[in-house]
């Protein structure tokens, strides 16, 4: 705020995404120090609906101090001072138990960094690369299509984030119905939502298919942080996190990258082939989750009736 130095700018910049980096890892490491069971769950997807709200919060109050002069845009990042204090008199210290070292691939609970951990962070990766799409290609689609009321597109969004917060509240009591079909039903929704946009010929339907996508975009990415939660052995939580994390950002970054690669490989680069592309390849992951699923329980009824 108290420079006008693009380069100081950017370097700052820098320094918040480091800080972001660790804070968001351990919002969602310490849930699983502190709380077990559905309640975890339950507070996983709180912290999922709560980051929306934030920063949906965050950017107003951001536009408004730029009215003032746009330096001050910065002081919303401000927060972090009440939030830091609170922390340090309110929340108490975990109890921390070191790692234990093992090879990369055990996929067991003995510690390090496993396969499963590894293969939750790319089905993040995935899952961002082709929901980022939502934002990237909807304008472009509305616009190829020539669709009256394309001004609506802004409402849309916003509608699309309202949907993924109230997902998020409700995340808990969806996990304690469906358990490990979460991803199953997120994956099929999404596919479904995908193939309106791609089927849309009117702002509204595009409005129905974002909710319903936004709604199954926020089952997905706290069930895959419940699930790391669970896997991986004490002391591993944060590093295990903060890997998914990594693959959640880079699909993001990567996304529109990747999306103008299929289009040039396939000689379609419309819009709305791109939401033919994404809901295939989600309509493929709810299969693979379908199959994951029923396979696990039935390992387990095996294992159950061989004890």
């Amino acid at each position: 705020m108290l420079t006008t130095n693009i380069t100081w700018i950017l370097a700052l910049r820098l320094v918040l995404g480091a800080g972001l980096g660790m804070f968001n890892s351990l919002a969602v490491s310490l849930i699983s120090d502190f709380f077990e069971g559905d309640e975890r769950a339950q507070l996983v997807g709180f912290q999922s609906a709560v980051q929306g709200l934030g920063s949906s919060l965050a950017t107003f109050v951001a536009g408004q101090l730029a009215l003032i002069d746009w330096p001050f845009a910065f002081l919303c990042y401000a927060i972090t001072i009440p939030i830091a204090l609170l922390f340090f008199f309110i929340i108490p210290e975990p109890e921390r138990e070191e790692p234990t070292v093992s090879s990369i691939g055990t996929g067991h609970r003995g510690g390090g960094i496993s396969l499963s951990v590894l293969g939750l962070g790319a089905a993040l990766f995935l899952f961002m690369t082709f929901i980022m799409i939502v934002y990237t290609k909807t304008g472009i689609m509305i616009a190829e299509k020539s669709m009256p009321n394309a001004g609506f597109l802004g409402t849309a969004l916003t509608l699309f984030s309202l949907s993924t917060m109230i997902a998020g509240f409700l995340f808990g009591r969806i996990y304690k119905w469906f358990r490990n079909y979460a991803p199953f039903i997120s994956s099929l929704l999404t596919a479904t939502g995908f193939v309106l946009l791609w089927f849309a010929q009117s702002v509204t339907m595009v409005t129905v298919a974002m909710l319903i996508i936004g709604f199954s975009f926020a089952l997905f990415i706290p069930y895959i942080f419940t699930i790391l939660t669970k896997i991986v052995p004490k002391g591993s939580e944060t590093i295990s996190i903060s890997i998914a994390m990594v693959g959640s950002n880079l699909g993001a970054f990567a996304s529109p990258y990747i999306i103008k690669l299929v289009g040039v490989l396939s000689g379609n680069e419309t819009a709305s082939f791109s939401f033919l592309v994404s809901a295939i390849v989600f309509m493929i992951a709810a299969l693979l989750c379908l199959g994951i699923t029923i396979r696990g329980k039935e390992s387990k009824t095996q294992t159950a009736v061989h004890s």
